[in-house]
């Protein structure tokens, strides 16, 4: 959970650096963010 929510400078690059860069708006990304929980399993 915690590079998901960093703002440095090597996690912004490699937020670039996805599949996904470009599509998701920020506050689209943060939406995302706030649905996990630490623990929770991310499996879909």
């Amino acid at each position: 959970m915690a590079l998901l929510v960093d703002d440095s400078e090597e996690m912004t690059a490699l937020w670039q650096a996805t599949p996904f860069a470009g599509i998701l708006t920020p506050m689209q990304r943060w939406a995302i963010y706030a649905r996990f929980e630490p623990g929770r399993s991310a499996a879909l």
